[in-house]
């Protein structure tokens, strides 16, 4: 993950000389560190704290899209037109489906894979 960050840090980021690329570039260092010398367990526990924080993401992105700014042209706003469902359904709709996708994630991260003894913030 670590190297991903740093090669899409130095493709897409611009300027080069940005608080964008710094950040993507230590972001991916600390990664690629973290993922070298620290101990599994405490890697898949970041592994999964990512994971998780992009799934909620989603749900401050639609938010925004649909609440906070309706009249901004969204994803959500082009299927209305297409649909002619109306676009507080579709961003409720997408609410609803990260939710439950959250939820079964959260759950799922949060069992121990079978056979492993205690492990870093395991829970049964």
């Amino acid at each position: 993950l670590g190297s991903i960050i740093i090669v899409i840090g130095l493709v897409f980021v611009r300027p080069l000389i940005s608080f964008g690329l710094i950040f993507a570039l230590a972001t991916g260092v600390a990664l690629f560190v973290i993922g070298y010398f620290v101990h599994e367990a405490v890697n898949d526990f970041i592994l999964r704290v990512v994971g998780l924080t992009s799934c909620q993401y989603a749900l401050l992105d639609i938010k925004s899209d649909i609440l906070d700014r309706p009249g901004v042209r969204s994803d959500a706003a082009m299927l209305a037109e297409e649909t002619g469902i109306p676009t507080l359904i579709w961003g409720f709709l997408w609410i609803f489906v990260a939710m439950v996708c959250s939820a079964f994630f959260l759950l799922l991260a949060s069992k121990r894979p079978h056979g492993e003894g205690q492990g870093f913030l395991a829970v049964d």
